[in-house]
């Protein structure tokens, strides 16, 4: 999250009790899909309909591959 921009009301210490135990992948997890909710909200408030967003997910689903980490 330290490369990402956050509102100031993040309450860090009470994210820590709630995810006591997780591990550093559920963490990962976490912190990505909190990351995309400004995009979500952002897509829902133009009106972009979320069938259409999954269907062209689908439509250009593709393997990732070596060179993607690479």
């Amino acid at each position: 999250m330290k490369e990402l921009e956050t509102e100031e009301d993040i309450n860090w210490e009470f994210i820590v009790k709630k995810t006591e135990g997780y591990s550093g992948a559920d963490m990962s997890n976490i912190c990505r899909e909190a990351a995309m909710m400004p995009l979500r909200r952002r897509l829902k408030a133009s009106g972009i309909n979320f069938d259409e967003i999954d269907q062209l997910r689908k439509d250009i689903d593709v393997p990732v591959a070596m060179a993607d980490f690479e």
